[in-house]
């Protein structure tokens, strides 16, 4: 097969626009020893051009090497199974995930038996997707807009630019217009605010807003997790309201809020600068946090803010820069981060094996590939329609 030819039916592939012969052919491909060469060197090519991520080619290839270098010394004494995301095992997933798609058709063609319907389904990762509530209460997807201004909100211009949302103009503030925006299972989005504050937000959050702050405060909503890089502004303080439990209160920092309902503790961890938190119910003042610092607030009853000092930060920011970061969870922790990302269900066959992982994984992977990694863990699966998964014990 010409190189060209073979481009195409991995860009099909990809796609998932393959014809049951064209799996049929990528399947006997793979099982070239030469051509098999050939799929690696173009997979390699794939990985490091940065087709899946918005990194650069020399930041990406570097940041997966000094990751595998670093998980390899962290864990390397530890009695746990190391998952560690560098472009080899990358490359061999991708195999695997590629020789499992026309396996069945292969050994079906042979024996005469219908084979389309058995095509096992590929479950691609998260993308930067939203639905953005205006103050009139119309809505926008904004996974289907062109780039551009959509919106007026207050005189300020909404504008969308390549997967970010930016409100630019001061604007008129005497009727605040508070805006929503929601990222469903399997969307991440980035906004930038009216006062230049930044905010990622993961898979399954949202953030409530005006679309011009006033001259006194700056106050938002979250549910889910987010990330914030906050304008300082001494004269006018940030506060962020957590699932109407926690109050935090900044004038220029950087740190991550977890607050997902379906987890027992909202965590709030410091990356940079100072921030004070607070549960809404309590009469205290809330407590200070230093860099490297996280507060735990109980999702349910009247406790306050606990702090947890020297806070590995890896795990906690991993999914901003395109991670998984699996460090000493649990099955059920790690199957969380899974469902939100990949919007599937996970069911537990027969009880909840006792499995924790270690290291890194890029999120950009599909879940195919992903189990094809985790199942260097022992971990036994099957995917079913409706996007469920189902752990085996």
């Amino acid at each position: 097969m010409e190189l060209h030819e073979l481009k195409i039916l991995l860009a099909k592939y990809a796609a998932d626009s393959l014809s049951a012969e064209e799996r049929v052919l990528l399947h006997n491909i793979l099982e070239n020893p030469e051509q098999r060469v050939l799929v690696e060197q173009l997979l390699e090519e794939s990985f490091l051009s940065g087709e899946y991520t918005s990194e650069e080619p020399p930041q990406r290839a570097a940041r997966l090497e000094k990751m595998m270098q670093q998980r390899l010394r962290q864990h390397e004494q530890q009695d746990l199974p190391v998952i560690v995301s560098y472009r080899r095992y990358w490359i061999a997933a991708s195999i695997a995930v590629l020789l499992g798609a026309g396996a069945y058709l292969w050994t079906a063609q042979r024996t005469k038996v219908p084979t389309v319907a058995a095509i096992p389904k590929v479950i691609l990762p998260g993308k930067n997707g939203a639905i953005l509530q205006l103050g009139d209460g119309s809505e926008i997807v904004l996974d289907s807009m062109a780039n551009g201004v959509i919106a007026q909100q207050q005189g300020a211009q909404v504008v969308l630019n390549n997967g970010q949302l930016n409100y630019n103009g001061k604007g008129q503030t005497e009727k605040a217009s508070f805006n929503t925006i929601t990222t469903p299972k399997g969307r991440q989005f980035r906004i930038t605010l009216s006062d230049g504050s930044n905010v990622w937000l993961n898979a399954a959050s949202s953030m409530t807003y005006p679309a011009v702050f006033d001259s006194h405060e700056r106050t938002v909503s979250v549910t889910g997790e987010a990330y914030f890089e906050i304008a300082a502004n001494a004269d006018k303080p940030f506060k962020i309201k957590v699932n109407n439990r926690e109050q935090i209160t900044v004038l220029g920092t950087r740190f991550n809020v977890m607050a997902y309902e379906n987890e027992a503790l909202i965590k709030t961890t410091l990356v940079a600068g100072s921030i004070k938190v607070k549960a809404l119910a309590a009469t205290n003042d809330g407590v200070i946090i230093k860099p490297g610092e996280q507060t735990q607030l109980p999702q349910q009853g009247n406790g306050t803010p606990t702090i947890v000092k020297q806070v590995d930060l890896d795990p906690v920011i991993a999914w901003t820069y395109g991670a998984f970061n699996f460090d000493n969870l649990s099955l059920q922790e790690a199957m969380r981060l899974v469902e939100r990302w990949y919007d599937v269900e996970v069911i537990y066959e027969n009880g909840i094996p006792d499995i924790k992982f270690a290291g890194e994984i890029d999120r950009n992977v599909s879940l195919n590939e992903l189990l094809v990694i985790l199942g260097k863990t022992k971990l036994k699966f099957r995917i079913e329609d409706n996007n469920k998964l189902v752990i085996l014990k």
